[in-house]
């Protein structure tokens, strides 16, 4: 989503309703593919990729590995332009560790129908090859996308009943079984309605401010997306800063998770973060001199945006 073309701040964050169904490597797609460099990378990559379209899955392999892709954390490039819910975003293994992973094998005779049985018949399903071999789903349903690495026999192929396994190497953590299955009842829309938590709140937030910061909007304007203009006015002729330092600690957490952070939302800050080139920070446009930036003792330097 873009800021364009401004007639109320006030209706923005509405457009930001649909967030509440994001997963963590969904909210990491939404600050990657805001990332310039990362943008350029993408443009300018020709990685072959060949795929077909058999029934309800779509299969894609590519010819070899995406090295380029690889140090963003992506095994090859989406659409920089679309949500993940409307492009095929796979992490990693290394990006993004936490992966529930799928084991195919022969089903026995008159096995019910486990709960991934059920989201692979019932889910759009997309199934990547990648350059060595290893075989990822992207799975759509219950208005989110999760991605899952697949072991085992041939992914419906049709010739053989298949049967789904959570593979017990991906369960040894604490709560990853409860995860796999929480996973899988969303998928099918049997986990009840989403409601915002103070994680998602703070990263919508940071999210806006990075936006509205790249629309050419300043603190003072950033702070009327998020409160009324009576008590922004107030907050700015007031003599306090508290205001316009929280819309730029908002936009320095922005700028952290486009710029590299990402990768914590992936694993909740486990995954091995490949070495990024550092990034040249954007002013901030407060009608200051010192436009969004910050100390190194963490204090901002924020000015009144008349």
């Amino acid at each position: 989503m873009q800021i364009r073309h401004i007639r109320s701040l006030s209706d923005i964050l509405q457009r930001y309703d649909d967030t509440i169904n994001f997963t963590p490597s969904d909210w990491a797609w939404e600050f990657l593919r805001r990332n310039q460099r990362f943008q350029s990378n993408a443009r300018t990559d020709t990685l072959e990729l060949s795929g077909e379209v058999a029934g309800e899955i779509q299969r894609v392999r590519l010819a070899r590995r995406n090295r380029l892709a690889e140090t963003w954390g992506l095994l090859t490039f989406p659409d920089v332009n679309l949500p993940a819910s409307r492009t095929n975003v796979f992490w990693t293994d290394r990006a993004c560790p936490g992966k529930i992973a799928l084991f195919g094998r022969e089903r026995a005779t008159d096995e019910p129908d486990g709960l991934f049985d059920l989201a692979i018949q019932q889910c759009e399903v997309t199934h990547l090859t990648d350059g060595s071999g290893q075989a990822h789903l992207l799975l759509r349903g219950g208005g989110c996308v999760f991605q899952v690495r697949y072991r085992g026999l041939p992914f419906l192929s049709g010739t053989t009943a298949t049967k789904l396994d959570v593979s017990l190497s991906t369960v040894h953590r604490p709560g990853a079984e409860a995860n796999a299955l929480a996973q899988a009842r969303r998928l099918l829309s049997e986990a009840g309605a989403p409601v915002w938590t103070r994680r998602h709140v703070l990263l919508r937030d940071a999210l806006v401010a990075l936006e509205a910061h790249e629309s050419g909007l300043c603190y003072r304007q950033t702070a009327m997306i998020f409160y009324s203009e009576a008590r922004v006015s107030e907050a700015w002729n007031s003599g306090s800063t508290a205001m316009k330092s929280e819309m730029a600690r908002r936009l320095a957490k922005g700028r952290h998770l486009r710029d590299g952070g990402y990768f914590e939302l992936l694993s909740s800050g486990r995954a091995r973060r490949p070495p990024l080139s550092p990034t040249h920070p954007a002013r901030h446009r407060d009608g200051s001199s010192e436009r969004g930036t910050f100390s190194r003792s963490g204090s901002s330097h924020v000015a009144a945006c008349e």
